[in-house]
């Protein structure tokens, strides 16, 4: 599950966080197998992401600012492309077997390169647009 929010920081400062948790079932509800959250302020041009390892798998999750943003790309250390459309202003992209993200892609309409960040580390790296 993929979740944003507000915080209000330091004197009414906003701080725009997205963040992702992973379920499982139990014999009496659910429970949290796994989470982070990134954010800050001022809010981003076009997204806010984080990147995080997984067992078995690196993982991208963020959230988008701008209607111009049609879909986000990551190309993993493993060489596969994975590509989402933003849905209610949040994606998460998984790369199976991969340790780490070499480049993520926000991506206009047409194709057109928004934004593009080169090889961010995996271990909730904040990343956000100029």
């Amino acid at each position: 599950m993929v979740y944003t929010g507000t915080l209000s920081v330091d004197g009414g400062v906003v701080a725009e966080v997205v963040g992702y948790a992973t379920v499982r079932k139990n014999t009496i509800g659910w429970e949290v197998v796994d989470s982070s959250s990134v954010g800050g302020a001022p809010t981003p041009q076009f997204v806010t992401y984080g990147t995080d390892q997984l067992p078995g798998a690196a993982l991208v999750f963020g959230r988008v600012f701008s209607e111009r943003v049609v879909a986000v790309e990551a190309t993993f250390d493993t060489g596969l492309v994975v590509r989402t459309a933003p849905k209610d202003g949040v994606f998460a992209l998984v790369g199976p077997q991969a340790r780490t993200i070499r480049e993520v892609r926000v991506l206009g309409a047409a194709d057109a390169l928004l934004q593009r960040h080169q090889r961010p580390n995996v271990s909730n790296q904040h990343e956000e647009s100029p």
